[in-house]
């Protein structure tokens, strides 16, 4: 269906350019160093620099999480929309899911302009 190859096609925009956001290497190296210090023992010794660092490392990991989910989810619809080969009902629950997938991307782009979003 043209409809849900456009729909395909605007999420994989949209975790295109939210992955835009991140340089990958330095998110992902930035992700293990509060990982790591998260795990030392005098973490918590400066309670408000350790939430600082806690809302950092959240936000990186559901920035990443978010882009990969866009993407499986959006490759998974492609596969399922060759297989559904004619089949209507598969097809008009392929465009509910996509139209959902669809919405979360866009959530997801307006989340950093929220107060206390990532």
């Amino acid at each position: 269906s043209t409809e849900i190859t456009t729909l395909i096609d605007d999420i994989e925009q949209s975790a295109e350019l939210l992955g835009g956001v991140f340089d990958w290497d330095v998110a992902q190296k930035r992700l293990d160093e509060l990982n790591a210090l998260s795990e030392r023992q005098d973490f918590w010794n400066d309670p408000e620099q350790a939430r600082k660092l806690m809302a950092e490392r959240q936000q990186l990991e559901t920035g990443i999480a978010t882009v990969l989910e866009l993407e499986r989810e959006a490759s998974d619809g492609r596969e399922l929309l060759e297989l559904a080969d004619g089949d209507e009902h598969m097809i008009e629950d392929l465009s509910a899911s996509m139209k959902r997938l669809r919405a979360r991307a866009a959530q997801a782009h307006l989340q950093p302009l929220l107060p206390g979003g990532p």
